[in-house]
């Protein structure tokens, strides 16, 4: 990207990283052992309880008001503890994701180094603390449609897995923002070299709208796990396609030279409301791609670029009219163009985003259950019933369950 590379850590400093990294890993291991042990002494005591339970309704012991009435009062807490226990070794894959997010951006681009921080570089800690927020969104999506499964330590390495593919792509998401979005200049040299904050709310806000748009990918379902890993790369490459078609978009609507004037002119309300917009079209296509997958993946892919191209639609018209209410006595154009005027540039991204989220809404596509009585008769049988048809295998034990407690 940009200029000849630099390097950023010395001998000293790679063998500190990878100490840290060896000690992170090792404390991981053991602590999935400890949750894991935890999580089983916690599921014997919450299988005891279901069982006494039952036992107390099919008149197998004396049964009073109060007993039942506790038993139905501690059972969402029962349920909140397993969960809660059951989910820490995907809490620490989350946690070690980013740590290791933090080494591969330093290592792979010119915008993480410590230095940079440490002299005020307000532009390079933007776009790094950016990159580390947009991690932290998409590593959310992994999490969608997951139960604590035995055992449980194949979800945190597929989570594992699915974090290094999601850093990757927000890397080349960066990538594709120097060479597509602004591709007019040189994104490293006007971020490290000339500080310019406008740059760099441009590329944080491609960045982080990728992260909701991966986020949304992950939101979906497949039907084996390396078959998901096509399916985030292609929706991903979709968004991709998305965002440099807004950006596009917001350089005709506008009326100035918006690469100039953040090259030339290191503009931050100019990159601070182009950010921003790119922002809102994440949040929208995020909405079109969650609970994607009961079709064909061609089907859902055109699907999404539809609904991508109507909200940017949506999002372009709504924005340039509602721009004339929210500031009825300020020129926009003249205030961010001529003036560089910072607060203006904030509401008007504030109200880009709260646009995207009124036209997320009624895109986003309702998560179609089966009807109950598809549901099988045990709950192996549902888990299964549910990969087949790519629902999470939690809402039908949770079905399972609610009918075996019926009878």
């Amino acid at each position: 990207m940009g200029n000849a590379r630099v390097p950023f850590l010395t001998s000293a400093e790679k063998k500190e990283a990878w100490r840290v990294l060896g000690y992170a890993c090792t404390g991981g291991v053991i602590g999935l052992g400890v949750v894991d042990s935890l999580q089983y002494e916690l599921g014997q005591y919450c299988g005891l309880a279901i069982y006494a339970n039952r036992v107390f309704q099919c008149g197998g012991a004396p049964e009073t008001q109060a007993s039942s009435d506790l038993m139905e009062m501690l059972s969402p807490v029962r349920d909140v503890l397993f969960y809660a226990f059951g989910s820490m070794p995907l809490v620490a894959a989350g946690i070690g994701l980013l740590i290791a997010a933090r080494w591969i951006f330093v290592w792979a681009t010119p915008l993480g180094s410590d230095d940079d921080v440490a002299s005020e570089n307000t532009a390079v800690g933007v776009v790094f603390g950016g990159f580390m927020f947009s991690v932290g969104l998409a590593v959310a999506g992994c999490l969608f449609g997951r139960v604590p499964n035995e055992p449980v330590w194949i979800d945190a390495l597929e989570m594992l897995v699915e974090g290094v593919v999601i850093i990757v792509l927000l890397l080349l998401s960066i990538w594709v923002n120097d060479v597509v979005i602004l591709r007019s200049f040189s994104v490293v040299k006007e971020i490290r070299e000339d500080r310019n904050l406008g740059a760099a709310f441009c590329v944080t806000g491609s960045c982080l709208a990728s992260g909701l748009i991966l986020n949304g990918a992950l939101s979906g379902y497949s039907r084996g796990f390396w078959e998901g890993l096509r399916d985030i790369s292609l929706y991903w490459f979709v968004g991709q396609g998305l965002l440099a078609l807004a950006g596009f978009v917001y350089h005709r609507l506008a009326r100035y030279d918006v690469h100039h004037v953040i090259q030339y002119d290191d503009n931050a309300a100019a990159g601070l409301g182009f950010g921003g917009f790119l922002l809102g079209l994440g949040l929208v296509v995020r909405a079109s791609m969650v609970g994607s997958g009961n079709f064909p993946l061609a089907g859902e892919l055109m699907s999404t670029v539809c609904m991508g191209v109507l909200g940017l639609v949506l999002l372009s018209a709504v924005n340039t009219v509602t721009t004339l209410f929210v500031l009825p006595r300020v020129n926009y154009e003249v205030e961010v163009e001529m003036k560089r005027n910072l607060a203006a540039a904030a509401v008007i991204a504030s109200m880009s985003l709260a646009l995207a989220l009124a036209i997320a809404g009624p895109l986003q596509r309702p998560i179609n259950l089966p009807p109950p009585a598809q549901i099988p008769a045990t709950a192996t049988e549902a888990s299964q019933e549910a990969l087949n048809q790519k629902l999470p295998a939690s809402s039908a034990g949770a079905r399972e369950v609610a009918r075996e407690e019926k009878f």
